[in-house]
């Protein structure tokens, strides 16, 4: 049996929690634990493509799967994947989480992702709850240091949950 995303009703966009951001999502019904939610849509771009685009490396709506594979003797085989969920008519609601450190508690992450490393929907982002999750509840997941370094100064604290 193939499982499909929740349907678009099971969330809703507003205002973010979080101080400086902007729009977020939230569920609208209450979620179990372990729920696959959707996938991160958007176009996909390679190493080059991404950096041709973006020069200073600060795509906002960019999830990276980071596929490089290191061999010593051999280096790098293989890039790491872009998705660019920029253009809401190539992407879906996934591209409203915020990002929360991973951890415990309500200042944390609640959603988590997968990346699919094999078969005809290799290099996808799939996102699932960590926890029960409320009606109401920002879903947020943790961007990762990458995300932070390209994109905030070192010395800005503002963006950092």
């Amino acid at each position: 049996a193939v499982r499909g995303p929740m349907p678009d009703s099971a969330f809703e966009v507003g205002e973010s929690m979080i101080p400086n951001g902007g729009n977020g999502l939230f569920a609208t019904m209450p979620i179990p634990a372990n729920t696959y939610l959707f996938d991160y849509l958007g176009e996909f771009l390679s190493e080059e493509e991404y950096f041709a685009r973006y020069p200073d490396g600060q795509g906002r709506y960019v999830a990276v799967i980071d596929e490089q594979i290191s061999l010593p003797g051999f280096g790098n085989l293989g890039e790491p994947t872009y998705i660019d969920g920029i253009d809401p008519a190539k992407s879906n609601l996934a591209r409203y989480m915020n990002s929360k450190l991973s951890g415990e508690g309500e200042n944390s992450a609640n959603i988590f992702w997968r990346k699919q490393r094999y078969g005809n929907q290799a290099g996808c982002m799939h996102f699932y709850t960590i926890r029960n999750v409320e009606a109401g509840e920002e879903l947020c997941f943790n961007y990762g240091d990458n995300y932070w370094d390209a994109v905030v100064d070192a010395n800005d604290e503002t963006y950092r949950i």
